[in-house]
C-alpha cells in the first residue's frame, strides 16, 4: 500500500531523527511529507519507531493511505511528482 507519511514536530532533534527515519522508508515529496509503499509490517514498525521519536503534546504525525485508482488521478503542479504509477491492473 501507498502511504503519504506528514509530520508536524516542535523541536529540531525530534523532527531530524523522524525525517532520518522517513527517509529510510520512502521518498521525501515536500520539507514535512513523503511518500512511501510500504507493507502491514512495515507500516506497523514504523509507527512503533515513530512513537518512540514523538512528544505526542506537541508534535503530530499524520498517515494517509493511497489507493491505487487515488494515486493515479493525484496531480504535481510545479515539480515532478515522486510517486511512479509503475503496476498495471486490469
Amino acid at each position: 500500500m501507498h502511504y503519504i507519511i506528514c509530520y508536524d514536530i516542535a523541536q529540531t532533534r525530534r523532527r531530524t531523527r523522524l525525517a532520518t527515519l522517513l527517509e529510510a522508508i520512502g521518498t521525501r515529496a515536500n520539507k514535512s511529507v513523503f511518500e512511501a509503499k510500504l507493507t502491514a509490517k512495515e507500516l506497523e514498525l514504523f509507527i512503533a519507531k515513530a512513537k518512540a521519536i514523538i512528544e505526542p503534546k506537541t508534535d503530530s504525525v499524520l498517515i494517509y493511505p493511497l489507493c491505487f485508482d487515488c494515486m493515479i488521478k493525484s496531480l504535481s503542479l510545479g515539480q515532478k511528482g515522486v510517486f511512479e504509477v509503475k503496476d498495471s491492473f486490469v
